[in-house]
């Protein structure tokens, strides 16, 4: 029982090696594209309403935009998210292999 715990453990490290490698990627691209994901969104949501004010496009184009902008605002939260999750899913097989 002892010696298959120890290849057990031997096996997921590898893996929580990975996990930890795949986690620093997805920060690093999450915080890269966050400022540039959030001016986008900035530049889309003062398009919409400022042709909306001047009556360059119809109620229906602005809110198009504006749901653009707010789906271009939400995806670096979404890569935070999977950070995050990749956090956690790391955190539980280290626990599992210490247990």
């Amino acid at each position: 029982m002892v010696i298959f715990k120890v290849l057990f453990n031997a096996a997921f490290i590898p893996a929580i090696a990975g996990i930890a490698i795949l986690k620093w990627i997805t920060v690093f691209f999450s915080n890269m594209t966050d400022w540039i994901f959030r001016i986008l969104s900035l530049i889309i949501f003062l398009t919409a309403i400022l042709s909306f004010l001047m009556q360059l496009s119809s109620g229906r184009e602005t809110i198009g935009m504006l749901i653009g902008a707010f789906v271009v605002f939400l995806f670096p939260v979404g890569m935070a998210t999977c950070a995050m999750l990749l956090s956690h899913l790391q955190f539980v097989l280290g626990d599992f292999l210490r247990s």
